[in-house]
């Protein structure tokens, strides 16, 4: 037979670490029975099933549902669900007494007698099937069973060996175990391959790798073996996800690398102990981890940065001036600042020990002002700062005069400002009226957003409410922007959507029933001609003018930012910006490709009047016969509850 060879072509990973993908954690409070995750398993309908350490779990994309040893399982402990060519799932379990899943019933050594006789007593390592079906049933401690095409059993032991996996080449088996490498005659193939504890098997359609520890081998269809990556020592290999050739993640006890053209391109996750992952029907990756339950990501093109903070982080407004620097305000007075290139620094101010939030962050001349409810700080050219002497939730300088907008509209002139380090403003009220927000549009005119409506400042302190243009309902204002170009200026309220205002005066909504995914707007900003993105309370829209027509789309599913409040938009160099309270969301959007939308639906229950119908058969009632109804279960993870379903009667 011939020899096994190894190809030592090792890439050594060399990477730069990257940001984590944007991704919801799925964990015990969410239904899961446990935050330690072994494996992720898909089947036809599109269910996802979890093996745990208490039983496996099926997810429908509303809820889990768990099935343990009172359900029929051989063992709590589950490490991995694999199908074979009949349909049957089998689940690999701790004890070495298998079970398998087959036409939604349990099967054990209680109600099979296959069971019965396939059953070890230690650790169900690896399941492998050949391409003559048999197949191979590998446990830790010698014992190999093979189940064949026609449910006969063949037994194999080998009491001297703790084996890791097996593959077919040629007809022949081989056997990787914790001293080597052998054939089915227990004769050593590659001495190359030494004494570990860490080797694991991995099979990938007609595919097979292993490592050894933190290397990762390919066995090639020549039955030769080459060394694919050597990854940081301390990257002990778990598992891989082959999604093409060319496209490998591997999940370690480090975190998630992904091999990409025959190199290590990114880490995620670093701190993580990764488990496994998969792709759903839809596109998107499910991560799971032997700690924090699962990580559902959408995209490994959309990042969540959390500005180096442990916990999650809430993120008010974010701005990037002339030179690209990226300013981001938060809670518990903290603001951030880039530099590009750099990465991000914390800054902190305290306002007499009180807790301040930034609530804007706004460029003026050379300077930066970080805007607080309690304090307002100005950022000179040298990055010298000076507190300003009163809070605010809006300013804007314009004609040597300071408007602030806080528990009134006040207007000042900019050198009372900059001579006092204690400005007052009593008696210096503009409008009595809680500023939210300010604009200035293409006739220098001020537009001031409150929390009660919209007004707007014309020279020599005319000002006007513009309340009848908002249907006649007070409203927050809680966003303006003015776009020279149209020119139109758009008004985001908090609870009556968007509105733009055109130069001829024609005014325009857009709420829910034109597409937008929520009436609550927070923040509006425009990337491209005739191209804006809107962040709301329920995450992100597109508006695009086209022709005089307004085309509305949500991109929640397209991103996976489903019921994400957007508080804020930034945008330069091709790449989003979304302030949101739970980090720093961000994303090329030339990167950003629709998914295939590719819903599933599970008929539970069919019934024509009181009769039940078998949901897989084909039934043909009469005309007036027509008392029909159906209960179902809709899968679909990135939409989840925002579904509709129709169906039709021939």
């Amino acid at each position: 037979m011939k020899q096994l060879l190894l190809f030592l072509i090792l890439f050594y990973c060399h990477c730069s670490w990257s940001q984590d993908p944007y991704y919801i954690n799925y964990s015990t409070n969410d239904g899961l029975p446990s935050a330690t995750i072994y494996s992720i398993y898909q089947d036809a309908k599109g269910f996802l099933w979890f093996t745990t350490d208490s039983g496996i779990v099926r997810f429908d994309s509303h809820s889990f549902a768990l099935y343990n040893t009172d359900d029929g399982l051989s063992d709590n402990e589950v490490f991995q669900m694999k199908k074979d060519h009949k349909g049957r799932i089998w689940l690999l379990t701790l004890n070495g007494k298998p079970c398998f899943y087959y036409k939604n019933k349990l099967y054990n050594e209680n109600n099979s007698a296959l069971i019965r006789e396939i059953s070890s007593s230690s650790l169900l390592i690896d399941f492998y099937e050949d391409d003559q079906n048999n197949c191979y049933f590998v446990y830790k401690y010698g014992n190999i069973i093979t189940l064949t095409d026609d449910n006969r059993v063949i037994k194999k032991n080998y009491p001297n060996y703790s084996f890791a996996g097996i593959w077919k080449n040629k007809n022949a088996l081989f056997l990787l175990s914790t001293t080597g490498i052998y054939d089915d005659k227990n004769k050593i193939r590659n001495p190359l391959f030494s004494a570990s504890n860490y080797y694991r098997m991995f099979h990938s359609g007609d595919n097979n790798y292993f490592s050894e520890k933190n290397h990762l081998y390919y066995i090639t269809a020549e039955n030769q073996i080459s060394s694919l990556v050597a990854l940081p020592s301390e990257a002990e290999i778990l598992q891989i996800f082959v999604e093409n050739p060319n496209k490998i993640y591997i999940c370690t006890r480090k975190g998630l690398y992904l091999f990409e053209n025959h190199k290590i391109t990114n880490c995620f996750f670093k701190n993580d102990v990764i488990s496994n992952i998969t792709k759903d029907f839809e596109g998107s990756y499910w991560i799971s981890t032997l700690k924090k339950g699962v990580f559902y990501v959408p995209s490994f093109d959309v990042f969540v940065d959390n500005l180096n903070e442990v916990n999650p982080l809430k993120l008010n407004c974010i701005s990037i001036n002339k030179e690209n620097e990226i300013w981001i305000g938060g809670d518990n007075n903290n603001y951030y600042h880039k530099y590009p290139g750099k990465p991000f620094t914390k800054k902190t101010f305290f306002t007499d020990g009180q807790t301040d939030q930034i609530k804007n962050i706004r460029f003026f001349d050379t300077n930066t002002y970080i805007i607080g409810k309690k304090t307002v700080l100005k950022v000179d050219a040298a990055k010298k700062t000076t507190d300003c002497g009163f809070g605010a939730n809006d300013i804007m300088i314009f004609d040597r005069e300071f408007f602030i907008g806080y528990s009134n509209i006040f207007k000042v002139k900019t050198d009372y400002v900059n001579s006092n380090s204690v400005p007052k403003l009593d008696g210096k009220e503009l409008l009595q009226k809680r500023g939210t927000v300010f604009a200035k549009d293409f006739d220098n005119n001020i537009w001031i957003g409150t929390n009660s409506g919209l007004y707007k400042y014309a020279k020599k302190d005319s000002i006007s409410n513009w309340d009848s243009k908002l249907g006649g309902q007070q409203t927050t204002i809680s966003d303006l922007y003015f776009d020279g170009d149209l020119p139109s200026l758009f008004v985001a309220t908090a609870s009556k959507g968007l509105y733009y205002f055109k130069k001829d005066g024609t005014v325009n909504q857009i709420s829910k029933k034109q597409g937008l995914n929520s009436i609550s707007c927070n923040s509006i900003k425009k990337i491209a001609p005739d191209y804006y993105l809107v962040g709301t309370n329920n995450g992100l829209n597109s508006i695009q003018f086209i022709n005089n027509t307004c085309k509305i789309k949500n991109l929640n599913a397209l991103l996976g930012l489903k019921n994400k409040r957007i508080n804020d938009i930034e945008y330069a160099n091709s790449i989003v910006y979304l302030a949101t309270d739970e980090g720093l969301v961000n994303f090329n959007i030339k990167n950003i490709t629709p998914k295939k939308n590719r819903l599933r639906c599970w008929i539970l229950n069919l019934k024509n009047g009181n009769t039940i119908l078998s949901p897989d058969s084909r039934h043909q009632l009469s005309y007036h016969n027509n008392n029909v109804s159906i209960k179902f279960v809709g899968i679909s993870y990135i939409n989840q509850n925002n579904l509709t379903y129709y169906y039709k009667l021939d």
